[in-house]
């Protein structure tokens, strides 16, 4: 039974319907520009969409359609002053359900070529999508519902895909022009500005990822000192400070106790990897099973480093500790940094591997590098998950005692 509107709205009111209608303004602009995308080459004369391109829409329609919705109805509940359920998800099976079968269709569409520009970008978006949800469900029912709402959940999610995600690629492509300005000034890119364009043109290039020599050539000792400083230290500080940002401005006003913040957090980086996932994971053929491990484990990191600052934070709103925030942005910063720095070398030596290494020595010490790289990544992976999971079994209880 529906409970009457609101005859006076107080601010909390008013905050949930200007969510709710921006939502539904980003859910309509995302389902109308999603299908445009889609038609626009057929109108401009230029045939049939790729799978680039139908994956950009799949994109759009998930995070502007499916998060701007969710808003909506979050919104919404606010307006009419209806309490939101605690948030103990207890169907699991059911997510298990749809991602076996889609693991299996996107294995066999990616290695028989069964028309993967059109088959596999729909089952890439659903697939990278239940990832962070999965994750999300374990650690809610670690919490056994103490944590946080539904509600808590979608604004989490919200957060993190939409203005975290946005402001970090602000920040992150401002400083690679930064640097790239800075390089061509001190003359270290060779070729001069027709170089560097030259070499946009070469990393646009799809068919690069299957040529380990041509991507080899392009990785000078300079090239790679310089993306190792800038995915393991320029990175993760814009992504750390980011990927929370939305929860730290709502949680002046919430004041959330460590457990309802820690799922917060947790929310939230698991929209930064759902953001993430979704731009990033459109590798077809034989690199697409790899991709999405890669992806997993990329989103339990995004997760672990999310809810330690929304532990954090909310250490600093419940129990005024700002030097247990300044740990937990260490730790988080330094994880991730620390998994960045790892994904980059077990890419660089698995290419060197796969591109012959100059000899069979070479060949197998950059092999037996790449697989202590990839084992260590997957013990870190595993540690973010049972931290995850620990981290709420722990809060609950406090939770509970309060």
């Amino acid at each position: 039974m529906q409970g009457p509107v609101p005859s006076s709205s107080s601010p909390r009111q008013a905050l949930g319907l200007a969510v709710g209608l921006a939502g539904l303004a980003v859910a309509v602009t995302a389902c109308a520009c999603g299908p445009l995308m889609i038609a626009l080459p057929a109108l401009a004369g230029e045939g049939a969409p790729d799978g680039l391109t139908i994956q950009q829409a799949l994109t759009l329609a998930v995070l502007g359609g499916g998060l701007g919705l969710s808003l909506a109805v979050a919104g919404w509940g606010v307006w009419r002053g209806r309490p939101s359920r605690p948030f103990h998800p207890r169907r699991t099976w059911v997510l298990w359900a749809v991602l076996f079968p889609l693991l299996v269709s996107g294995l066999l569409i990616s290695l028989l070529d069964l028309a993967p520009a059109y088959l596999l970008p729909p089952i890439n978006a659903l697939t990278m999508t239940l990832l962070p949800m999965l994750i999300l469900d374990a650690v809610g029912r670690a919490l056994e519902g103490k944590g946080g709402t539904w509600r808590d959940v979608i604004g989490g999610l919200a957060g993190g895909a939409l203005l975290g995600t946005g402001l970090a690629m602000v920040v992150e492509v401002g400083l690679v022009v930064v640097l790239a300005m800075g390089a061509l000034a001190l003359g270290l890119l060779p070729g001069g500005p027709e170089g560097l364009g030259s070499l946009g043109e070469r990393l646009s290039d799809p068919t690069l990822l299957y040529d380990p020599q041509a991507l080899l050539d392009l990785l000078t000792p300079g090239v790679v000192l310089v993306a190792l400083a800038f995915v393991s230290v320029a990175t993760p500080l814009v992504e750390e400070t980011t990927k929370t940002l939305g929860m730290a401005l709502v949680g002046t006003w919430l004041r959330p106790r460590p457990a309802r913040a820690f799922l917060l957090g947790v929310a939230s980086g698991a929209g930064f990897a759902l953001a993430e996932n979704l731009m990033n994971g459109a590798v077809g053929g034989v690199l697409w099973g790899p991709g999405i491990l890669s992806r997993l484990a990329a989103t339990l990191m995004h997760c672990a480093t999310g809810g330690l600052m929304g532990w954090g934070w909310g250490e600093l709103w419940a129990g005024r500790r700002p030097w247990r925030l300044a740990l937990a942005f260490i730790g988080a910063v330094g994880v991730h940094g620390m998994w960045n720095g790892l994904a980059v070398g077990a890419a660089i030596s698995g290419l060197a591997a796969a591109g012959g290494a100059n000899g069979p020595v070479r060949t197998g010490i950059a092999g037996l590098t790449t697989l202590l790289l990839t084992g260590t990544l997957v013990l870190l992976a595993a540690a973010a998950l049972a931290g995850m999971l620990w981290a709420g079994w722990v809060l609950g209880r406090g939770e509970k005692a309060v």
